[in-house]
C-alpha cells in the first residue's frame, strides 16, 4: 500500500524550488508573476508512515489575472523502488500553453 503524503519541511521546499530555478519561469508573463507550486510524495506504508520514498512530485501553475491556475509543467522524480531496481529517475512534462 502507498501512503501520499502533502506535508513537506520548508527547507525542503526551499531546496528544491532553488534546486529547479522555479522563478522566473519562461512560461510566466512577467517577473512578478505568481506561481503556486504542489510537492506530492509517496512513501511505502508503514505503522509510523516512515517508510521508504517511492516518488516526489512537483507541479508548478501560473496563477491567472482571473484567479485561475494553468499547469506550466511538471517533474516526477522517481526513486530506485519506483522503477523497480532502474535506479532514481527524474521525468519532465511540459504543458502547451
Amino acid at each position: 500500500k502507498l501512503a501520499s503524503q502533502n506535508k513537506v519541511s520548508m527547507q525542503t521546499v526551499n531546496s528544491l524550488v532553488d534546486d529547479l530555478k522555479l522563478l522566473p519561469h519562461p512560461e510566466a508573463d512577467t517577473t512578478t508573476t505568481l506561481m503556486y507550486v504542489t510537492i506530492d510524495t509517496a512513501k511505502v506504508y508503514s505503522q509510523g508512515g516512515q517508510g521508504p520514498l517511492i516518488y516526489t512530485s512537483i507541479t508548478n501553475y501560473r496563477i491567472n489575472a482571473n484567479n485561475t491556475l494553468t499547469p506550466i509543467y511538471k517533474q516526477v522524480q522517481a526513486t530506485n523502488i519506483a522503477t523497480q531496481g532502474q535506479g532514481n529517475q527524474t521525468i519532465y512534462e511540459n504543458y502547451k500553453q
